[in-house]
Formats: C-alpha cells, sequence, structure tokens
C-alpha cells in the first residue's frame, strides 16, 4: 500500500537498515520515503545510497530528501524520528564532562544523571518543533521515536502537542537474545530478532525495564536460567557475550529483585548509582569494559560509552561516503534492521493487531502501581486504532519503589524542559541519586545551561 513515510534525522545509523525493512517486507511498494537531517552531505550520502539499493533490489519506492522538514513533512502517513541536538560528540561530551568535574560520573548519560537531564532540556524543545509543524502538515501521521531520552521526549510530546507519538527502543530485544544464548537457543542472524518459541513480558521506563515472565515454548524460563548461571562459567558469559555490553549488574539485580533488568549494564548503572561509586571512586565499572577502556575513557573524566560512540560514528560516516561513491558492494547494506518500526506501520495500516514486546506510551491503567499518564515502556499492540497498551496490574513491590521515584524525576525533568524552571530543574537533579548535594546541582545546572547555551531556548535564561 503506498504511504508517505519521513525520516528525520536521516543520517542517523537507523536509516538504511529501516529503508531495507521497507523494500524487504513488501507491504509499502509504491512508497514515498522522505529523508531530513540537517547535515545536508550526510544526507546526500544516505540518499545515493539508498538509491542504489532500489537499483539493486528493484524495489518499487520514492525516495526524496530535504534539510527543510516542511517540504517533506507535508500529507505524511507515518513520521521516523532520530535526532541529536548538537552534535554526537561535542554536546554529548559536555553532558558527561561537567558533571564528572564534581565527581559525577556517567557511562552513558543519555536517560538519566545530570546528562540525561540536559539531554532532555536541549532536546525537548526541537522535539517540540518538529511536532507542530506535524499538526500543520500531517496531523493524523504516527510518529515513531528512536530519539533519547525517550521517556522524555514521549511524555514531552503528549503533553504539549496532539501528535499521536510511540518510543521505541531494541534494548530489550538485546537483552532477550542475550538471556537465549546463556540458555543454549540459537538466536536469528537478523539483528534484535529473537528466536520462535521466546516470549517476554516487560515492564518499566526506557532503559530500565524488568522481565516479569521470560517463556520457551509456553514453559517458564526463569528456573532454567538461575540454574545455568550458577555454573562456574556464568561470570564468562556475563561478561565477554559482547565486547560493549556487558550484563555483570544485571546478574547482580536478577539475584536481588529476582526479575532481569533491561536492557544491559551500561544503561542500567546510571539508575543504581551505587554501581558507579565506591568510596568517591568507581566500583564494578570495570566489570563493563576492561582496563584499556577505563584508561581510555574515565582517567580523561569521559565515558568509554561516548569515545567508542565517536570511533563508531567516524567510522560509520567514512563507510557511508564509500557506499554512496560506489566504492563498497552496496550489497553488504542490504540487511534487515530488527527494528519494530516498519513491521508496526504495516500492522497499523493492515490492522493485524501485532503485539510490539516494548512501547514507550501514556500509562493508561497498565501498570496499576505506577501513575497514569507518566510513560512507561510496556507490550502493545499496533492496529487500526494505533498503539494500544496491554494491561500488567501491579509490578513487584520492590521494582515499583524504584520506577516511582524515575518516573517523577522525568516528570519533573520535561516540566523544566517546557517552561526553563530551574528550581524544578534542579529538583529533577537531586531526585537523582548520581547527585551529591544541592550545591553540586546548582554549580552542574549552571555550568550545563551555560555550555548548551546556543542549542537552547531563550525561556531558559530570562
Amino acid at each position: 500500500m503506498e504511504k508517505k513515510i519521513a525520516l528525520i534525522g536521516a543520517g542517523s545509523h537507523f536509516t538504511i537498515g529501516l529503508v531495507y525493512d521497507i523494500i524487504y517486507f513488501k507491504d509499502l511498494e509504491g512508497s514515498t520515503v522522505g529523508l531530513i537531517d540537517t547535515d545536508a552531505k550526510g544526507l546526500k550520502n544516505v540518499e545515493r545510497i539508498i538509491q542504489r539499493m532500489i537499483s539493486q533490489t528493484g524495489a518499487d519506492l520514492h525516495v526524496t530528501a530535504s534539510t527543510d522538514r516542511k517540504q517533506i513533512l507535508e500529507g505524511c502517513d507515518f513520521v521516523i524520528m532520530s535526532i541529536a541536538v548538537g552534535n554526537h560528540w561535542d554536546a554529548w561530551k559536555l553532558d558527561l564532562d561537567i558533571p564528572a568535574k564534581y565527581g559525577i560520573y556517567q557511562t552513558v548519560g543519555d536517560s538519566v544523571g545530570p546528562g540525561g537531564i540536559s539531554r532532555a532540556f536541549r532536546t525537548v524543545p526541537e522535539v517540540l518543533e518538529i511536532c507542530r509543524d506535524m499538526e500543520d502538515l500531517c496531523p493524523e501521521a504516527f510518529l515513531f521515536n528512536f530519539t533519547n531520552p525517550n521517556t522524555c521526549v514521549c511524555r514531552s510530546i503528549n503533553r504539549a502537542t496532539k501528535i499521536k507519538a510511540v518510543g521505541l527502543c531494541h534494548g530489550l530485544f538485546h537483552t532477550t537474545r542475550f538471556l537465549c544464548k546463556v540458555l543454549g537457543i540459537p538466536v536469528p542472524d537478523v539483528q534484535y530478532a529473537i528466536p520462535e518459541g521466546v516470549n517476554v513480558t516487560a515492564a518499566g521506563v526506557n532503559h530500565l525495564t524488568w522481565i516479569l515472565d521470560l517463556r520457551i515454548n509456553g514453559q517458564d524460563a526463569y528456573p532454567m536460567l538461575r540454574e545455568r548461571l550458577s555454573k562456574p562459567d556464568a561470570m564468562t558469559m556475563l561478561l565477554d557475550w559482547d565486547p560493549h555490553r556487558k550484563f555483570y549488574q544485571s546478574y547482580e539485580l536478577f539475584k536481588i529483585f529476582g526479575y532481569w533488568p533491561s536492557c544491559y549494564d551500561r544503561h542500567i548503572c546510571e539508575f543504581f548509582p551505587w554501581f558507579l561509586r565506591k568510596n568517591g571512586r568507581l566500583d564494578l565499572v570495570d566489570k563493563i569494559w576492561s582496563i584499556e577502556e577505563l584508561e581510555k575513557g574515565w582517567q580523561g573524566r569521559l565515558s568509554p560509552d561516548l569515545w567508542y560512540f565517536k570511533e563508531y560514528v567516524e567510522r560509520e560516516r567514512k563507510e557511508a561516503a564509500d557506499y554512496a561513491e560506489g566504492k563498497l558492494p552496496i550489497e553488504k547494506v542490504l540487511k534487515r534492521s530488527g527494528e519494530i518500526a516498519v513491521p508496526a506501520i504495516s500492522s497499523i495500516i493492515y490492522d493485524r493487531n501485532e503485539i510490539g514486546f516494548a512501547v514507550n506510551i501514556p500509562n493508561k491503567g497498565y501498570v496499576t502501581n505506577l501513575p497514569n499518564d507518566v510513560v512507561l515502556e510496556v507490550p502493545g499492540i499496533f492496529g487500526r486504532y494505533g498503539i494500544r497498551g496491554i494491561g500488567l496490574g501491579d509490578l513487584p513491590k520492590g521494582i515499583d519503589g524504584i520506577l516511582q521515584k524515575r518516573v517523577l524525576q522525568q516528570e519533573l525533568t520535561v516540566e523544566a524542559a517546557l517552561t526553563g524552571d530551574r528550581d524544578i530543574a534542579i529538583q529533577a537533579m537531586l531526585l537523582d541519586e548520581l547527585t551529591p548535594s544541592l550545591g553540586v546541582a546548582r554549580k552542574v545546572l549552571d555550568e550545563l545551561l551555560g555550555a548548551h547555551a546556543s542549542r537552547l531556548p531563550d525561556y531558559w535564561f530570562k
């Protein structure tokens, strides 16, 4: 069925895989894909790559591209957003480097902690401008968000606009694949895809969901998982499965709470700050990265995650230019993304009512002991009427207690991002246990606002 789909932030690593998904599944033949990015050079490279993909596959797909989103958004049926306000290196570096001056170490800094809060402050206003353009040009379109902090972005959209939005994340799929491998279950070659017969039910906030039920062919897999992780080689599995995604701290939390947290250690530990300090120094972070990585990263007051990502982005951009110029065979990028965005679009169009294991939507009683309207990551159903969550009832008390604080912190973060109220911003920081004191919160906030002044609305400085 012919549709118009816009990808905002088309220079991101999501785009090529998502476009191939459109080609692969064939449900959207004849559709137009509109590419939007503020980086004209990167946008041109992506457009040329996609044209090569279409030529190679013979796909019935049309492509347009512009740095002016208004030229693309008009009449769109679906919008997929993956943006970064301020380039990944300069802006992200500030979010990590400034708190580190005060002993606040963050592994990622894109969801919680001072870094996650700062990212929300500069991202939310830009997202709302995009949504206001959508209200004018494609008010009935569905917005699929990959932009972090995903929870705060989606909550802001829900609060301040009429746009139908859902946040998507592959963290739960990655975690489930890891657990399958621990249990000796082969996983598909498609990135993030999970094996047939494996079912997960999870709830929480983005980057901290809890797998409440894990089943393999209908059988409870948690007893099997506990047995397997009691073996002598368990530590090797937790630390060596992926060079950049490890599960040591996840296992520690599993032993305490009885449910496996998702996604992986570098995100998880920011929600449990005691993992990031011990007598003023880092504790257990060496279980996430090697000593060599720590020396390269943390000793320079910079998260290893950031320099890793910087190297990844630089390599990705060079490869994109080579693919665009025909220096690399296009067959190498003809791979499914494993993301659920395109299958979700198809399910909405054809009313298939397919289940997405992890969607970020307002809580409408899906979790009964967390506040209504806060954005949660829960299972959802994609169909003719959009996205509906699945009721889960009460969460276990310990998990509920952790999430209560986080959803309230994120509510305060959104309120500050919408208003520029510094007192509310300080409240959001003080609810984060990475922040050691009121004095530090004030200093970190002032420095972050000053450093990001060119990326922030004027109302922060009145």
